[in-house]
């Protein structure tokens, strides 16, 4: 844990429990770790209510658990599976829920059970793909979201060490039948597992090309790039053409998910296929990818939110207020009801919107940004927006654009203080 200090005094830990071996060792290290320092870790139990007994199971953890002296949660599922995609939606809810318990819980970092043989898994279906140094770097031991940060501490640790810690303490496990549905991807990996040496190898050079990689790009974008805070980015075209071609994949890469507020970026055929769009971009060159509108005027490469995907966007509850978009935090004073919140081009009245509209021409604000806006509706019909920041203030509502949210990984925490600083557009 010593390569994720600084922690609090009496540190809270939020610890992921699925009942298998790796959770299970996991959480019971890390509540020796926080009591040896005065304070607790807590298990959270996601039943995705799959499987008819993986009720019955929660509960057997959690007795587990409770007779190890670790206090625990259930988590349950708060809607149906779909039809498809079972494996994206499973993951997409169980991280909503495990959030959404450390808000709750005033714990401000939630430990994953990942190992060494999920890493290598990792690295042979991204090489599969054909993954550049971002993708064979593999899974980060450290990343941070809007409301908590997400730590890894048994990435290097191989499952035959974790499984002898367990019996040396005695500890029980469950043996989870998904790791041997065919469905899943994984499965095949599973049964016949790859080579770890050298896939760990070509992980340790992805991520050591990588850092450098971020670290260039980190000062390419304190020089040639701008991130609005009303949510829309722009860059030097001129100094894009000469940077190179690894460099601009990541910068585009990053930018997108920074503007269209997804959980990842776009595929890297995407993305190649933006950057021989954008050798050579036509008068009034237009494209759009990963939730993004990107337009060329002039010598800048502008980024836009799409509107088809804002008007998707829904609102999460994070640390007094909401997230909406994967882009913004809604600060509400006392909690006031939220009838309706949405893009701002969606606003019902068409009144409203013009005079909106309005505003951010006197702000110097591009068209194309405004679906990327956040509206919302107080009780009474009172309407709020970033265009009135006064306004909303009065009514203890704030809204801050937070593209933080994948570029707090070190070293791209510069961005978030080219984003902060103060505002040409008066926001």
């Amino acid at each position: 844990m010593a390569v994720f200090a600084p922690f609090e005094p009496a540190p809270r830990l939020a610890v992921a429990v699925s009942g298998g071996a790796d959770s299970m060792a996991l959480v019971v290290l890390a509540q020796a770790w926080a009591r040896a320092r005065g304070g607790e870790s807590l298990a959270l139990v996601v039943d995705h209510r799959l499987r008819p007994e993986s009720g019955r199971e929660a509960e057997r953890v959690l007795g587990w658990l409770e007779r190890l002296g670790i206090r625990g949660r259930i988590l349950c599922a708060d809607r149906p599976p779909p039809a498809s995609g079972l494996q994206a939606w499973a993951r997409k809810l169980r991280y909503r829920l495990l959030e959404h318990a450390c808000l709750e819980l005033g714990a401000l970092h939630l430990l994953l059970a990942h190992r060494q043989e999920d890493q290598v898994e990792t690295v042979a279906m991204r090489k599969a793909r054909g993954s550049g140094p971002l993708g064979l770097a593999g899974i980060p031991a450290e990343r941070f979201t809007p409301s908590v940060r997400l730590v890894r501490p048994l990435l290097g640790v191989p499952r035959a060490r974790i499984l002898a810690t367990l019996k040396a303490r005695r500890v029980p496990w469950l043996e989870d039948p998904s790791n041997r549905d065919p469905r899943f991807a994984r499965t095949p990996l599973r049964a016949h597992p790859p080579p770890e040496r050298p896939l760990l190898a070509c992980a340790a050079q992805a991520a050591a090309a990588r850092s450098r990689l971020e670290a260039e790009a980190a000062r390419w974008c304190a020089s040639h790039a701008r991130i609005d805070p009303f949510g829309w980015a722009e860059l030097d075209l001129e100094a894009w053409h000469r940077a190179d071609p690894e460099l601009r994949l990541l910068l585009l890469s990053r930018l997108c998910l920074v503007v269209g507020g997804r959980e990842h970026p776009p595929r890297r055929r995407v993305l190649a296929w933006l950057l021989r769009e954008l050798e050579r971009p036509a008068p009034g060159f237009r494209r759009t990818a990963g939730g993004c509108l990107l337009e060329v005027r002039g010598p800048r490469l502008r980024l836009f939110r799409e509107l088809r995907g804002a008007k998707r966007a829904r609102a999460e509850p994070v640390a007094g207020g909401l997230w909406w978009d994967g882009r913004w935090t809604i600060r509400l004073k006392d909690g006031p009801a939220v009838p309706w919140i949405g893009p701002l081009d969606s606003v019902p009245s068409a009144r409203l919107r013009a005079a909106l509209l309005a505003r951010a021409r006197g702000l110097g604000i591009p068209r194309e940004a405004l679906p990327g806006l956040p509206a919302l509706s107080l009780e009474g019909g009172i309407w709020l927006s970033p265009l009135a920041p006064f306004r909303a203030a009065r009514l203890g509502v704030r809204f801050s654009f937070r593209p933080c949210r994948r570029l707090l990984e070190a070293p791209f925490r510069a961005l978030g203080s080219i984003a902060s600083r103060p505002a040409q557009s008066n926001c």
